[in-house]
């Protein structure tokens, strides 16, 4: 009890005291005295006992006990005087810190109601530490934080600073929830992958609903996954550190509303992780089981997973080295990709094998065709080359075969309509001598069909000329260039003019399928 109440109830029992027997047995008369009493002293007392404990409090503050302090800014806020409470109680808090931690909230209402919006930040921050964050008064401090740091103090660095530091534990603040899509996109600007990762695996565990997440949340999602997607060495890339592979493999973990999702967070940055660390010639398992777990879930991730191991994709913008990490343990990488071909469908296992071919713009270190779990698989299914939808998959650049390979090799591809395919029967049809006139007569003759304007107006025949050995100088090449030029030229012209009658339209289309079904088609182009 106060030292203003004692005094209180010793008065009133003195003027009591005073007064005749007869009185007090009229009930009522005591009760209206005594409530009368106090009604019109309590508010005397009380602005009293503000003024005295400001001055006992000014004279001494640092050695006032913390509930005075306590008392002392209430009444502060009770009478609307928070400005000279809040004075007097940042002189004791200089030198104190607090056990109750009301007392903090108390002082940061009290400099909030004085617009002393910095002071305010800090007292509800401290609060904040200590405090229930399932009260209501949690959830008023969090909200004023943030609005006092984003609309009053125009300060978005500290703000954010705040939310990146404090915002995932509050989050189950209610108030505090409204300001998740402004920290969510001042991360993305910012490319703070961490904390983007580590908000949302907050949020789910805060219990937001799989819908909410989806709705509101998934372009954040797609986000993270594109900062670990695509070529290790590319300008745009956020550090992978172990706090940032730490932050994923824990989202992927709890986001159980969106399996694939998960798995392909887990594994892009797995992958991104093995891939840097084996560049800086550091030893590392590869994460087999990361790819494992996607591809039997999702086997149509076939290619991206192989695009993975490859460094990020398949082709020849790389800065880092792919033998530091492409065929460290290739065969298990390997296999996963294998067993889920078997699984896809006609156009995704097409996709997926035209990954394999060794075409010209493939990197010169990252050859799928040459491990032993590829070899098996075509041997075992030796259709996926023949015919004219089969796919041309050498195991090595066309212009690195030899004639006597060339020439087992080519009754294989006689159907196959790859415009490469017309470059290893070539190089057969040119026999062991090399003979250009011979390869040149193939590829504007019987291989012609394959082949198109752009790779008959020069490009084929120099690169055979070049193969040969560039046999009698440039005025040989020049003189094949030409020739095949003016077989060129048939690709150009049209059987059929566009506004020409339907059937007449339709009989050159037929003429033109029942050509290309052939065993020998004979129109270029």
């Amino acid at each position: 009890m106060s030292e203003a109440k004692k005094k209180l109830i010793s008065k009133l029992k003195e003027t009591l005291a005073k007064q005749p027997p007869w009185l007090f047995r009229h009930s009522s008369f005591v009760i209206l005295c005594v409530v009368g009493y106090l009604g019109i002293a309590s508010f005397t007392a009380s602005a009293q006992t503000f003024q005295q404990l400001r001055k006992t409090i000014s004279a001494s503050p640092a050695s006032q006990e913390e509930a005075t302090i306590k008392q002392f800014l209430e009444m502060g806020l009770e009478e609307g005087k928070p400005t000279q409470a809040v004075m007097e109680a940042e002189k004791w808090l200089r030198q104190n810190l607090p056990e109750d931690g009301v007392l903090l909230y108390k002082a940061a209402k009290a400099a909030e109601l004085s617009g002393d919006w910095k002071s305010a930040v800090a007292y509800y921050q401290q609060y904040l530490e200590k405090a229930d964050l399932e009260s209501a008064a949690a959830d008023e401090a969090v909200y004023v934080v943030y609005s006092i740091l984003i609309e009053q103090l125009k300060d978005t660095s500290a703000a954010y600073s705040f939310s990146r530091n404090e915002g995932d534990r509050m989050i189950v603040c209610p108030r505090a929830r409204q300001f998740d899509k402004w920290f969510l996109d001042e991360a993305v600007k910012r490319q703070d992958a961490i904390a983007v990762a580590n908000r949302l695996r907050a949020c789910i565990e805060a219990g937001f609903s799989p819908a909410l997440m989806t709705v509101y949340y998934e372009g954040y999602f797609r986000w993270l996954l594109s900062i670990v997607d695509g070529y290790i060495d590319r300008g745009r890339q956020v550090p992978t550190t172990d706090e940032l592979v730490e932050a994923y493999k824990k989202l992927s973990g709890v986001l159980d509303f969106s399996k694939e999702m998960a798995l392909r967070l887990d594994w892009a940055v797995s992958v991104r992780a093995y891939n840097l660390t084996k560049s800086a010639d550091e030893d590392v398992e590869p994460p087999l089981a990361e790819a494992k777990a996607l591809l039997e879930a999702y086997p149509h991730l076939a290619r991206w997973v192989l695009a993975g191991w490859a460094g990020g994709g398949h082709g020849p913008y790389y800065r880092k080295d792919p033998k530091k990490f492409w065929p460290h343990q290739l065969e298990a990488k390997m296999a996963p990709i294998i067993q889920a071909a078997a699984k896809l469908n006609p156009e995704q296992k097409i996709d997926l094998l035209k990954s394999w071919e060794n075409s010209f713009d493939a990197h010169r270190d990252v050859k799928p065709l040459q491990t032993q779990a590829v070899k098996d698989y075509l041997a075992a299914n030796p259709d996926l080359s023949k015919g004219k939808i089969g796919l041309l998959l050498l195991e090595k650049p066309w212009n690195h075969y030899t004639p006597e390979e060339a020439a087992k090799l080519a009754p294989t591809l006689a159907q196959n309509r790859h415009p490469e395919a017309a470059y290893i029967r070539s190089i057969a049809a040119g026999g062991k001598e090399k003979n250009l006139e011979k390869m040149i007569d193939a590829l504007v003759g019987p291989e012609a069909w394959r082949l198109g304007h752009a790779e008959l107006s020069g490009r084929y025949a120099d690169q055979l000329w070049h193969y040969a050995g560039r046999p009698d100088g440039s005025q040989k090449r020049d003189a094949e260039i030409k020739r095949s030029k003016q077989i060129s030229e048939q690709t150009r012209k049209l059987d059929v003019k566009e506004e020409a009658p339907q059937g007449q339209r339709l009989q050159v289309l037929g003429n033109l399928w029942t050509d290309y079904r052939s065993p020998q088609p004979k129109t270029v182009g």
